[in-house]
């Protein structure tokens, strides 16, 4: 697998506050946010940003931008990766205790949430942990 360039320099790890309780990195998980494509809506895709918080996140989660942001908010990160923290068997039993992640679509003028979208992370677990 290629390496995703990441923007952004801050330690980002899972499950959330496990930094303080195993200083071990048994992987990674890399969270790339495409383009925002509306059906219908009255917020065009180049003012959203996105807002991620994994399950037991106590923080107000991670703003990323998507790849078809303004060009103001290339601050921003379009790809992050974040360091497992506990052997794989648990961070399966994380994914699957959590099952779904929301990202939720914020209008970048003024911060207001405009939709979510919901990620199955049922999906992609593989039988071998479970």
């Amino acid at each position: 697998m290629a390496d995703i360039p990441m923007t952004d320099e801050l330690l980002y790890v899972l499950p959330p506050n496990f930094e303080k309780q195993d200083p071990n990195v048994y992987g990674y998980l890399y969270l790339t946010i495409g383009k925002v494509v509306w059906l219908s809506g009255n917020v065009p895709p180049e003012n959203t940003k996105i807002r991620v918080k994994f399950w037991g996140d106590s923080s107000q989660g991670v703003i990323m931008r998507p790849s078809n942001a303004r060009k103001e908010l290339e601050f921003l990160p379009s790809s992050i990766k974040y360091e497992v923290r506990c052997p794989i068997h648990l961070f399966h039993r994380y994914l699957r205790d959590s099952a779904e992640l929301k990202l939720y679509v914020l209008d970048s003028r003024n911060d207001k949430p405009i939709g979510y979208v919901s990620v199955n992370l049922l999906f992609y677990l593989k039988k071998k942990y479970e």
